[in-house]
């Protein structure tokens, strides 16, 4: 498995390994749960660190946990004051999967781990392109054989 700690992800890589929407993820991060992109405007990035805060809040959500409580135990983590945190089991990491379903032709779908496999959404797109090229090949192959 790759090293997601030294990936660079756009918010729309984020929303599509967590599940979030790109609007919940602008909202975490305006309260606090999740840290500020590095850089601004359209150069601004998120790192492995970004993904791992908000897997913590969905699993803290999932918990039933109210984002005031979230807050608190995020605030609790950066002050080193762990009073405050849960005790939640870590979740497994066949928990925490993200699924980008891609359409190739009528009937053919290609499904990627994008969390195991580290693929940005760019990637899964080319892979999506080169599949649909070799499918059409397979298609006209045949086609011509009838």
């Amino acid at each position: 498995m790759q090293n997601i700690t030294r990936n660079k992800f756009s918010i729309e890589d984020l929303s599509v390994r967590t599940g979030l929407s790109k609007r919940n993820i602008r909202y975490y991060i305006q309260k606090g749960l999740v840290n500020s992109p590095v850089g601004k405007g359209k150069a601004a990035y998120y790192t492995g660190n970004h993904l791992e805060q908000l897997q913590e809040t969905v699993k803290w959500k999932k918990e039933g946990l109210s984002l005031e409580r979230i807050q608190n135990i995020v605030r609790g983590i950066v002050s080193g004051d762990k009073r405050d945190i849960p005790l939640i089991p870590p979740a497994a990491p066949k928990d925490i999967e993200s699924w980008y379903r891609l359409f190739i032709i009528q009937g053919v779908e290609l499904n990627i781990n994008t969390l195991s496999t580290g693929f940005t959404i760019e990637e899964c797109r080319q892979i999506q392109k080169k599949i649909y090229s070799v499918v059409s090949d397979f298609i006209d192959n045949i086609e011509k054989k009838r």
